[in-house]
């Protein structure tokens, strides 16, 4: 072994407490070129070489470098084990996730509240249900009628629909609110879901092109998640396109030609769930369900201008296709926090539900399972005394001086009801951000290594690209991947022990929405670089298995235009992250009401965002 292949442990010190998130140095391409670059890197006999250049490059060597320096085992899944006293805290709460009473009482304190919302909420349904204005039936029909009419205009949101199912769902919700035995505020309520997951007698894609996907079969069951919603009476809508596999977080699939954003054609939506933050961005559902492995919640949220919510890792059970992940969680997409809440309060019931889920014996033997979910303090939002967030500056002022005005503005609603600001330093950002990106290629390239390896099943060049990214990594940048997320781990968790943190802080994108150009939309683009600003702060979160939760704090003027935009009414949504330490997720629920109610919903008109280009009202 000779040069960048011998481990140096001088490149880098342990705890340098230096800020070293710096740009990466990679090939962006689309249209013709982007055919050539995905044969060279991936077909070609020098593809693998020409990888590991690559990486090298991006200095792939300081996972060993850093690795060699820790004394500590890999760690695999990120799930943290709290201990007696830790768990009782944090099980400690007056609103269980289960609780009926409870999550009526939510609803009242959301009833309160009179803002116009352009988007309609769960208890917007509820209501109109309830006073009989509209039935669940005839809403279905016209989100039905109005998802096909986008479909003929290439605006495609789902991969899945079936038609007389859904109609046969509201109708059974009619006849419940008819006998006024309704089964809860989600009764007769439309709910849609990523493609990665099944509702039985839909066809499962994850992403894939449906020419190419000959051994997609149709499911024979229902997911743990929805089996959840069905049971509190919720119309299960169907399944929203999504990115290929989930491997970038941009948003578009040129197989299936979306979906774009609700406020531009020409605009990228966010991705990984892409198709469900749409559904929610255009008022098709008030709430859609997707995966995070990497921001794919967190950042199609922030992109559409939504709150989304990552869970803690464990949180939610889910179907076991998925646990080979050990970065992904589901998570809720809401168009606002009280409908965050509640979707999160059904989901976090399943692995209550599921004792002998793998996550409950993950945890402890599923002999007391996953700390129990709750959503105790959501609606306390006026005096925030005791809340303590942490900023590291170097990491939160690494964006675009009016992203960072904006978020800091947010910031001082919060401080003006008595959180406080706590400077905080995390080391290794960049290096942590490698090990992430590397360990997500790898489990994409696992996820398609037999789909990769036929010259006659075509996948997207980016995908292309990424599972051949990740077939590149060695079983030593792996191991010293995972000791760095030991370390992390520990480091996070003592810093949240140490300083009391309520929660970190940074803004959702490290960068605006970014453009979605006539030529990418071909067969896709790939640009790494862009990919790596976007996720700025997003890796953190799934390296280390923690919770995060992107709320909207209005919008601004983009600073380039597609030629097709038209720059006097084009705008792009912003988003505030906060970050919670493990099972924290419902202190980040109530700090998301308290800067929708405190902050996005008294915003001026030229810091707010402008209603969706694709919208539909389906209660008139």
């Amino acid at each position: 072994m000779q040069g960048d292949d011998l481990v140096k442990p001088s490149r880098i010190k342990l705890g340098d407490p230096a800020y070293d998130m710096v740009p990466i140095q990679s090939p962006s391409a689309s249209s013709t070129l982007l055919k050539v670059l995905t044969y060279v890197l991936t077909r070609s006999p020098l593809g693998p070489t020409i990888r590991r250049v690559l990486l090298k490059d991006n200095k792939i060597f300081l996972l060993r470098d850093l690795a060699s320096q820790i004394k500590l085992p890999p760690l695999h899944f990120p799930m943290r084990r709290l201990s007696k006293e830790e768990r009782a805290e944090v099980e400690k709460n007056d609103c269980a996730a289960d609780d009926e009473l409870c999550i009526r009482d939510v609803v009242a304190a959301a009833s309160n509240d009179s803002a116009d919302h352009t988007l309609k909420s769960i208890l917007d349904y509820h209501q109109a249900f309830l006073e009989g204005r509209t039935t669940p039936s005839k809403a279905a029909k016209k989100i039905l009628a109005t998802l096909h009419q986008w479909e003929t205009e290439n605006m495609n949101i789902f991969s899945s629909v079936i038609d007389d199912d859904v109609i046969r769902q509201a109708l059974e919700a009619d006849k419940r609110y008819a006998a006024g035995e309704p089964l809860g505020v989600f009764d007769g309520v439309p709910v849609a879901f990523k493609d990665m997951l099944c509702i039985k007698g839909h066809k499962y894609y994850n992403g894939r092109d449906p020419k190419y996907a000959d051994d997609v079969k149709v499911c024979d069951h229902d997911d743990e998640l929805v089996v959840n919603f069905r049971r509190h009476g919720a119309i299960i809508l169907g399944l929203t396109l999504q990115v290929e596999g989930g491997v970038t977080p941009l948003g578009y699939n040129s197989h299936w030609h979306g979906p774009l954003s609700a406020y531009s054609r020409n605009r990228y939506s966010g991705g990984s769930s892409s198709g469900s933050a749409t559904a929610v961005a255009t008022g098709l559902v008030p709430l859609a369900i997707g995966f995070d492995g990497g921001g794919s919640v967190r950042i199609p949220a922030a992109m559409s201008g939504l709150h989304g919510l990552a869970t803690s890792f464990g949180r939610c059970a889910f179907g076991l296709e998925h646990l080979m992940s050990t970065l992904i969680k589901a998570g809720p997409i809401a168009a606002n926090a009280v409908d965050a809440a509640l979707g999160y309060a059904i989901m976090a019931q399943t692995t209550t539900q599921y004792p002998d889920h793998f996550y409950n014996k993950m945890y402890d033997g599923a002999f007391h399972g996953v700390p129990k979910p709750h959503l105790t303090g959501w609606k306390d939002v006026q005096d925030l005394t005791g809340v303590r967030l942490g900023v590291y500056p170097a990491w939160f002022n690494d964006v675009p001086d009016d992203i960072r005005q904006q978020t800091n503005a947010a910031i001082d609603v919060l401080k003006a009801r008595g959180a406080e600001v706590v400077e905080i330093n995390i080391p290794h950002l960049m290096v942590m951000t490698f090990a992430h990106a590397m360990k997500i290629a790898t489990e994409f390239a696992k996820s398609f290594d037999v789909h990769y390896s036929k010259p006659t099943y075509y996948l997207e060049p980016n995908t292309m690209i990424t599972v051949g990214i990740g077939m590149s990594s060695s079983a030593l940048e792996q191991l010293g991947g995972e000791v760095i997320r030991h370390w992390g781990f520990n480091f996070v968790t003592s810093l949240f022990r140490e300083h009391q943190l309520t929660a970190i802080v940074t803004p959702s994108l490290g960068q605006e929405v970014p453009i979605l150009s006539e030529v990418a939309k071909e067969i896709g683009e790939s640009n790494n670089a862009m990919t790596i600003r976007v996720m700025k702060y997003a890796s953190l979160v799934n390296f280390l298995g923690l919770p995060g939760y992107s709320v909207p704090i209005g919008g601004k003027v983009p600073s380039s235009f597609d030629p097709n935009e038209d720059p006097a009414t084009t705008r792009v949504p912003l988003g505030i992250q906060f970050i919670g330490d493990h099972w924290s997720d419902a202190k980040l629920l109530r700090l998301g009401h308290a800067i929708e109610e405190g902050f996005t919903r008294r915003l001026q008109p030229d810091k707010q965002m402008s209603k969706p280009i694709y919208y539909v009202n389906p209660l008139e």
